[in-house]
């Protein structure tokens, strides 16, 4: 466990502190200042339950708040993320600065909690619980949107979840939750299947997913009040390296976490290694790349602002932005006022030297754990 947190800049503006009360719990919000600056990073929860914030132009990581495993108060304080890879579909609400997420408290339990972090606090007690939900596991996925958190049923892709809050002032005084199950539309059926995330296009309505066998496609939330629409389009299958060793390595479809940067002109994507062989194929400097478990690797997607949205293209050494240790097993949206990430060497190495660069940090910090 670490011993001490990384440096965490917060940001300036002095938002008013709110309330929220679903059912009989109140937890304190952020205001619904609407956020001023245009962001790149985004949001990423590891196995140890930690967030981070992501920068996919720098290409590093920035530990936002360690509320998870690594924690050195973890295992006897209330509060603690402890269960390991207990966090998924992770969501960001950008008017308000406000992060959700999933997290099972007891492995096997039928029962799985909705969180929530305001960035204006951090460490053990800095997440509130909002709502505790049905499902034997998590959902994998999740996106802010109207209001609205979005997610698919655990374990099945074709029911798609709208809780709405309802904001009156400053003050979240109720939801709402409305399930749409995709397969009671109009042709082209939606197919079943696992995730994979999603992430909405606010400019357009549209929500992108990927599923855990390849499958990229959109959904037309602008038409879900009427089952006769078709709301469903496939975009086709992404396929990233995969293979056991370095040179046998083929084009596999590969399910992704998704996040649009700030303004919605360009869709990334992550490769989550569950597996080192999930991620291998792939050549750093002329050099065989070697992926750990729980690493992770970055792509873009598309980019829509030069028409590419629909566009699906195998995914090469020339399309890997940067890999990271760790990696995440979900992504949520682009934050509004990003944290600026610290300064150092991973900007200006190459891909490789920058990995190995964040293997010697990830070591340096698992110095400091107790037996």
């Amino acid at each position: 466990m670490h011993k001490k947190n990384l440096p965490i800049q917060r940001s300036r503006r002095a938002l008013a502190g709110v309330s929220l009360c679903l059912g009989a719990a109140c937890v304190s919000l952020l205001g619904a200042e609407p956020a001023k600056a245009k962001g790149t990073t985004f949001y990423g929860i590891d196995n140890n339950n930690n967030i981070w914030e992501v920068n996919p132009i720098t290409r590093s990581n920035k530990l936002a708040n360690e509320a998870g495993l690594t924690n050195s108060n973890c295992a006897t304080t209330t509060g603690c993320l402890s269960l390991t890879e207990g966090s998924n579909g992770i969501a960001y609400d950008t008017a308000r600065d406000q992060l959700f997420f999933f997290y099972k408290q007891t492995a096997g339990a039928t029962t799985y909690d909705l969180l929530t972090w305001n960035r204006q606090s951090t460490g053990i007690g800095s997440l509130q619980t909002i709502r505790t939900l049905n499902g034997s596991s998590t959902p994998a996925n999740a996106a802010y949107y109207n209001n609205a958190l979005w997610y698919f049923n655990p374990n099945s892709s074709t029911v798609l979840n709208q809780l709405t809050f309802d904001y009156t002032g400053n003050t979240i005084t109720g939801s709402n939750l409305t399930s749409f199950n995709l397969n009671d539309y109009a042709s082209p059926n939606y197919p079943a299947s696992f995730f994979g995330d999603i992430a909405i296009n606010a400019n357009t309505g549209l929500l992108y997913g990927s599923t855990s066998n390849g499958n990229y496609f959109s959904i037309d939330l602008n038409n879900l009040n009427n089952t006769s629409n078709a709301v469903y389009s496939d975009l086709g299958t992404i396929n990233t390296l995969q293979g056991s060793s370095f040179g046998t390595a083929t084009q596999t479809a590969s399910g992704l976490q998704l996040s649009f940067n700030s303004d919605y002109s360009k869709l990334y994507g992550t490769r989550f290694c569950n597996t080192p062989d999930n991620c291998n194929g792939y050549t750093v400097n002329g050099q065989p790349f070697a992926p750990a478990t729980g690493d992770g690797l970055f792509f873009e997607i598309a980019n829509f602002s030069t028409g590419d949205s629909t566009t699906v293209r195998d995914l090469g050494d020339a399309d890997l932005l940067y890999a990271t240790s760790p990696g995440f097993r979900d992504l949520g949206g682009a934050t509004g006022s990003p944290v600026e990430p610290v300064p150092g060497p991973l900007p200006l190495l190459g891909v490789g030297a920058a990995f190995g660069w964040s293997r010697r940090l990830r070591q340096r910090l698992k110095s400091g754990v107790k037996g």
